[in-house]
């Protein structure tokens, strides 16, 4: 039988499904820090009730599988809009439709006149082979982030 993925903006029905998978993408990528639902609650709901924000949902037969949150905003050092790619997380064995959410992300991006897409990955969460399918995709690495905590 073959799979057929459905990849739609979220619906707030979405939420209880798609918690536990933040959940997950959020504890690899920072182990040491406690999840705070009422920051992905914020988040979620910014998904669905601001242009600025989206939500894009992955279901596979009829089951959510993956996720993508971002958010639309003027970049920090001059006027042109950017796309961030807050998260994506698809589960594992439905790895192979990343790049269609990737895909789904960009296209929100540039219907909202985004002229820059970003994203970026925790070092947890495998970034090198992120950045080697990026890197197919026409994205390249800008920058570097370092953390200290104080």
């Amino acid at each position: 039988m073959q799979v057929i993925p459905v990849i739609r903006y979220s619906l707030e029905e979405d939420y209880k499904e798609l918690l536990p998978l933040i959940k997950e993408a959020v504890s690899k990528a920072l182990p040491d820090e406690e999840f705070e639902e009422d920051k992905i609650r914020t988040l979620f709901d910014n998904a669905l009730l601001n242009e600025d924000y989206t939500g894009i949902t992955l279901l596979i037969d009829g089951e959510i599988s993956g996720y993508v949150l971002g958010l639309l905003t003027d970049q920090y050092f001059h006027s042109k809009k950017i796309a961030y790619c807050l998260s994506i997380y698809v589960k594992e064995e439905h790895r192979k439709y990343g790049l269609e959410m990737l895909r789904s992300f960009e296209a929100w991006g540039k219907y909202r006149g985004a002229k820059t897409l970003s994203i970026s990955s925790f070092k947890g969460l495998s970034p090198e082979k992120l950045g080697k399918v990026l890197n197919k995709m026409g994205y390249s690495e800008q920058e570097i982030a370092y953390w200290k905590e104080v």
